[in-house]
């Protein structure tokens, strides 16, 4: 049985680490171990956004967290939901995630996720990332369709986050964004943090930024539209929604960022990771997998052609 409960900070426990704040709220209830798993799975939200254990909270922050009393009967249950498998061997899968469907668990989705998914397909994943993540090296968000590669034991999955972590996986996205982008290539080299006024969403900001570099080549374009190639050279969240908006060129359907085109109807931002290339864990030889554009992105761009 799941429930949410709700907590404002007060003054007096301002600048304490959620994880201690929830321990001390939630002491008669749950242990600290609960607490922690909670946080890992994604159900702890500081100001409608997920947390980490360490951050910390302010005066009159939001704190939700949905609670739920973790047995058999509440562990990750595998479902039967098809899943695009594009290369399997016994290190890692390559999917090509379908638009829509959330990477893993968080509030709201328990059984529709491609974890659920791939709990059905294998029980062969690393646990690096707790019981929520198994298998999980990279996430794309809910209505971005495209590949991710996952890990079947944690050392593979250690060596497939370092290649993210130093910037040398290759990736590319097919993007389809309003207006005629002027140049036919461009880099844009702005750093992206949260934004201080909606914690769902990023900005490209100065202050207290990450590095997020972005180039981008622009296959075909006419007066509404332009269709993109897009490299993405760190893997900030949300970043390549952010970074053609702040170019002013902002991605088809993407409510978030932009404006929804009604010429070109599309049911979610029509950006998909088309292609995906690392070192393999084993052979440690480079290799590349490629996704092809959907069809209700294929069929935008064939309007534009």
């Amino acid at each position: 049985m799941k429930r949410k409960l709700n907590f404002q900070v007060a003054a007096l426990q301002a600048n304490q680490r959620i994880d201690k704040f929830l321990v001390e709220q939630l002491k008669n209830d749950f242990s600290r171990s609960d607490i922690k798993k909670f946080i890992e799975a994604g159900y702890v939200h500081l100001n409608a956004h997920a947390v980490k254990a360490h951050q910390k909270a302010r005066e009159n922050d939001l704190i939700e967290i949905e609670v739920f009393r973790h047995d058999k009967q509440t562990e990750i249950p595998a479902v039967d939901i098809h899943l695009d498998i594009v290369y399997d061997d016994e290190f890692i899968f390559i999917v090509n995630k379908c638009a829509g469907m959330v990477v893993h668990p968080a509030a709201g989705h328990y059984e529709d996720t491609l974890v659920n998914a791939l709990l059905f397909h294998t029980k062969c994943l690393s646990d690096i990332n707790g019981l929520t993540k198994p298998g999980i090296v990279h996430r794309l968000d809910k209505d971005t369709s495209g590949l991710l590669v996952v890990a079947k034991d944690n050392k593979t999955h250690r060596f497939l986050a370092g290649q993210f972590k130093g910037h040398t996986v290759k990736k590319m996205y097919v993007a389809i964004v309003s207006g005629s982008v002027e140049y036919d290539e461009g880099i844009i080299d702005e750093p992206i943090s949260r934004s201080p006024f909606d914690r769902k969403k990023m900005k490209v900001c100065h202050a207290s930024s990450r590095e997020a570099k972005t180039f981008y080549r622009v296959l075909s374009r006419c007066e509404d539209a332009s269709v993109l190639e897009v490299f993405p050279q760190t893997g900030r969240t949300h970043q390549i929604r952010v970074h053609m908006a702040y170019l002013g060129h902002p991605i088809l359907g993407d409510s978030q960022y932009g404006k929804n085109q009604s010429k070109y109807p599309i049911k979610r931002q029509a950006l998909h990771a088309k292609m995906l290339g690392f070192i393999h864990p084993e052979s440690k030889k480079y290799v590349e997998f490629i996704a092809e554009v959907p069809l209700d992105m294929q069929n935008i761009i064939n309007k534009l052609a």
